[in-house]
């Protein structure tokens, strides 16, 4: 969980401080004309979360066995974005941004993430102890 925390915490920071050089360096096809204020603002917003989000994970990391929940939540995040991810490649006015061999090599890190931390995830010892 430290090494996503510390990629949200890029990200987040990326996202918060960046601004227009940074969506021109990372998404190449993207015009000048393309982005607006809202998207500026949308992306600043976004990293604040991304920010809080490392924060979380920081601390889950500390007691993983505490934080099960959040371990689920992150593992079923994972799922869901490599899902969404391979489902743009349909939308025509998504398809140009990404190559689809980018797009489907990002999905398959994120699954191999998820089921890494599948495996890793700490174990309920016990259970409903009726007495």
């Amino acid at each position: 969980m430290l090494v996503l925390s510390a990629d949200a915490l890029a990200k987040g920071g990326l996202l918060l401080f960046g601004g227009t050089w940074a969506i021109m360096r990372f998404v190449p096809t993207t015009r000048l004309q393309d982005i607006s204020t809202l998207l500026l603002m949308t992306r600043r917003e976004a990293g604040i979360l991304d920010l809080a989000f490392s924060v979380m994970l920081f601390i889950a990391s500390r007691a993983p066995d505490h934080n099960a929940a959040v371990s689920a939540g992150v593992i079923v995040g994972l799922c869901l974005a490599a899902v969404t991810d391979v489902l743009a490649l349909r939308t025509p006015d998504a398809a140009h941004l990404f190559s689809a061999g980018a797009t489907w090599s990002h999905s398959i890190v994120q699954l191999a993430v998820a089921a890494l931390m599948y495996c890793l995830r700490p174990r309920q010892t016990g259970g409903l102890h009726i007495t």
